[in-house]
């Protein structure tokens, strides 16, 4: 009979005993592990659609990209979530519309109101083909592409605005990108 001595303690075991220990923690980490809902695992949330959003949070890669073969930057991919202050969840648009205000260099709150050198808007009909699940939770993901129209500064500044169909505009904080050709 073989004997297996164990690193942790220096105890000898012979080859049936070993092999029953090791059966025995296997069937005890098996039957620790269970599932919610009494076998079935939980449905992932489904998106909630609101009329009314009160917070924008617009995320973005530090730097514009490059989608083709030809050098220089293309556009920049954007990523929003859409909040409500009663709902800890993000919420997806029902109606209204959902814009992006590029503004070249690095400007502030302040140049809300002034014009923005490139304006992206889409319709809640229009986003439902960009809704995509995070850790966070529902989001919209788009490509924002300036192909007519090119930055002609090393810097911009984007702003996403939820427009409602009716009340006040809701705008994320002005993000900064950098859109140098690398």
């Amino acid at each position: 009979m073989s004997m297996t001595e164990c690193v942790s303690c220096g105890r000898r075991w012979g080859s049936v005993g070993f092999g029953v220990l090791l059966t025995l923690c296997l069937c005890l980490s098996v039957s620790a592990c269970r599932t919610d809902s009494g076998g079935s695992t939980a449905a992932p949330p489904v998106a909630r659609p609101s009329q009314r959003v009160d917070a924008v949070q617009l995320m973005t890669p530090p730097t514009a990209m490059n989608w083709d073969d030809r050098p220089g930057p293309d556009g920049v991919p954007v990523t929003v979530y859409l909040f409500r202050l009663d709902d800890p969840q993000p919420v997806t648009l029902r109606s209204g519309n959902l814009e992006f205000l590029m503004f070249e260099g690095r400007v502030g709150r302040e140049a809300l109101s002034t014009e923005p050198f490139q304006t992206w808007s889409f319709t809640a009909e229009e986003l439902r083909s960009a809704l995509s699940r995070t850790m966070v939770g529902h989001c919209y993901q788009i490509p924002l592409a300036w192909t007519v129209k090119p930055p002609r500064t090393n810097n911009i500044t984007l702003v996403a605005r939820y427009r409602p169909v009716s009340g006040d505009p809701v705008y994320s904080a002005p993000t900064a990108i950098s859109v140098r050709a690398e």
